[in-house]
């Protein structure tokens, strides 16, 4: 339920950005300038991986899920956050996954994680070498 919240957020706030762009100018003696450092396009890619990376993320939580299982159910304290980095490859495979933070300290378990990770397929990306943090909670 977080991580749902915490992606509806940045949908929000990624889309208010995007919108605030067609808002017409205010009626004012000066008139302001978009600032340059905003760019739309890259904008939008970031926003188009990020509805991707849900959409996968989706797709594959019930297999992260009963892996979480096996090991909780082997040790109880094998709870906590897990963010994991993924590098894709231009075709949307997976071409690099490591752990960057684990409130999991059984390497067995973290292993498992990556190596489902790396199974996924995330559709054709703009670019080579994209990289992607997710973040998961496992309780």
């Amino acid at each position: 339920m977080r991580k749902i919240l915490l992606f509806s957020t940045l949908i929000i706030v990624l889309n208010w950005l995007v919108m605030a762009q067609d808002v017409p100018a205010p009626k004012k003696e000066k008139m302001y300038e978009l600032d340059e450092s905003i760019n739309l396009t890259e904008l939008k890619e970031k926003l188009d991986l990020f509805k991707v990376t849900r959409d996968v993320v989706n797709t594959h939580i019930g297999n992260l899920l009963t892996i979480h299982q096996k090991y909780k159910t082997a040790n109880p304290k094998n709870v906590g956050q897990m963010v994991v980095k993924v590098t894709l490859a231009k075709e949307g495979t997976v071409d690099k996954c490591k752990v960057v933070k684990s409130d999991v300290k059984d390497g067995n378990f973290n292993d498992e994680i990556v190596a489902a990770v790396k199974e996924w397929k995330f559709g054709n990306m703009p670019r080579e070498g994209q990289e992607v943090l997710i973040p998961f909670f496992f309780k």
